[in-house]
């Protein structure tokens, strides 16, 4: 391998960067030999199996442009060495990205921390980026994992301007007809303060037949997103565009949506907003994340926890929490098809806590959730199907149900006061007796508080449901040869 302008490299070599005691004009190659600047590392065109290790405590400023690609079973990784903090990569308020690839594949970035310096809000900033802008081959490998990145304030209208982003930049365009990725995993990272998003995953394609894309687009495939935790993010926390079969799990959101569809930044972009959710997927599943105090500003039509959104085919949403979201639980848009919403705990989610905008003709499902509201007002945009779900108005908290006709309603419990109710031949009203409901937004453990206590109207009150996931939102076996009790808790 070639090291541009700087003299050769050989596979399987390990480089050390160090900022304080490292010299340009060392061969890298022992910690005493170190580099010391990015602009060394940029230089050099990396291979299979060689690692890259920034010393940990030093700082740099600039941008972290790394050449070359791995190749299989042998990435090219980026790490830390020694002891203490994560070694920071400060973009200093620049425009653009703060440590970028593209158009490489078999790499792993870990233990870094990315400080993107002051705002820039006309511009696409970013944090880690992987970008595919070459058609002509599937990328392959790449790994953020450990990461800390923050302060990656840009254009609240570009989704590009994100903290993590792997993906296809631009919407539909000639980049995309045979460019995507295979094999992406984001994992225990942590993000504080991003404009407008935390992770995408952003591939300009659909699996199946149906897409507003043009045909011969390839979707990404094995994404898996886990483990981060994401605060104080402008827009969407976590999207996912053009997957086969994605995975998002074990990850927590707070506080995001802030900034998009707020007047001072007009309309001349999608001002919609949510913290986790699907686009153009097929497959997928989010289940054990979190997300609390999801934020909607005037003009976002969202503002909620969970989105299926366009194009969605088959996913699952299950055992998550929700609670505080000021735009409700779950966004179902028309064209998403037989997905499922199962045993998963909203608490306190307001506006259209179920939003289902589509047909209940197309197949979506929405049963053994427990949904709690213990003030103000929530309603239902019911197009879909509702089975073995607990909606619990308490205190002066009102639900209703727009245009109840529109959706299918069997063996749910609505409890508390109802402006409007659905017609539900097998209906349980009533108090659902939780053992101590309220709570899950101060600690995830305090969702067994919505276990149903003895006597309640709700024990073995449900319908059977084939391929119900086996198991509830804290673990416990749902019954195969008994009717199950409504809600996502099945008592023991």
């Amino acid at each position: 391998m070639l090291l541009a302008g700087c003299g050769a490299a050989s596979d399987g070599k390990t480089y050390y960067v160090d900022a304080v005691n490292g010299l340009d004009s060392n061969d890298g190659l022992s910690r005493g030999r170190a580099w010391q600047s990015l602009e060394r590392v940029n230089a050099a065109v990396f291979g299979p199996s060689d690692r890259i290790l920034f010393r940990a405590g030093c700082r740099w400023s600039g941008q972290l442009r790394p050449q070359g690609s791995g190749a299989e079973g042998a990435p090219v990784s980026i790490d830390k060495y020694g002891r203490g903090a994560l070694p920071v990569i400060s973009h200093e308020g620049l425009p653009g990205v703060a440590v970028l690839l593209r158009n490489q594949d078999y790499w792993e970035i870990r233990n870094l921390e990315v400080d993107g310096g002051g705002p820039r809000p006309d511009e696409m900033r970013g944090g880690i980026h992987v970008q595919a802008t070459t058609a002509g081959r599937v990328l392959k490998h790449i790994v953020v994992s450990g990461c800390v990145v923050r302060n990656t304030y840009g254009s609240v209208k570009l989704y590009e301007s994100s903290a993590i982003w792997v993906g296809v930049p631009g919407w539909d365009d000639e980049n995309g007809l045979t460019t995507g990725f295979d094999g992406v995993l984001i994992e225990n990272n942590r993000i504080y303060g991003s404009d407008r998003n935390g992770i995408l995953v952003w591939t300009t394609a659909a699996p199946g037949e149906r897409s507003q894309f043009r045909e011969g687009l390839i979707p990404s495939r094995n994404v898996v997103i886990r483990g981060n935790t994401l605060e104080d993010i402008g827009g969407d926390a976590i999207l996912v565009l053009g997957s086969d079969r994605p995975l998002i799990e074990h990850n927590i959101v707070r506080r995001c949506c802030l900034k998009t569809g707020d007047p001072q930044y007009g309309r001349d972009y999608n001002p919609s907003s949510a913290a986790i959710w699907l686009h153009h997927c097929e497959g997928g599943i989010m289940q054990y994340n979190a997300v609390y105090d999801c934020r909607k500003q005037p003009w976002n039509n969202d503002g909620m926890a969970y989105d299926f959104d366009f194009n969605c085919n088959g996913n699952i949403l299950q055992y998550n929490i929700s609670c505080n979201n000021d735009g409700g639980f779950l966004l179902i848009m028309n064209t998403a098809t037989n997905n499922t919403a199962r045993y998963n705990i909203s608490e306190n989610d307001r506006d259209h806590v179920l939003f289902c905008v589509g047909s209940a003709s197309e197949g979506n499902k929405v049963y053994n959730n427990t949904f709690y509201i213990d003030s103000g007002a929530s309603h239902i945009v019911p197009n879909a199907t509702f089975i073995n779900n607990i909606f619990m108005a308490a205190g002066d908290a009102t639900m209703s149900v727009q245009n109840p006709e529109l959706g299918v309603f069997e063996a749910n419990c609505y409890g508390g006061s109802w402006d409007v109710r659905p017609n539900d031949p097998a209906a349980v009203t009533g108090d659902p007796l939780f053992v101590k409901a309220g709570g899950a937004a101060l600690d995830v453990r305090n969702s067994e508080g919505y276990a149903l206590r003895r006597g309640s109207p709700c024990l073995d009150a449900g319908m059977r449901m084939e391929e119900n996931g086996g198991r509830d939102v804290l673990g416990s076996s749902v019954p195969q040869s008994k009717a199950p009790d409504l809600g996502a808790v099945q008592s023991r």
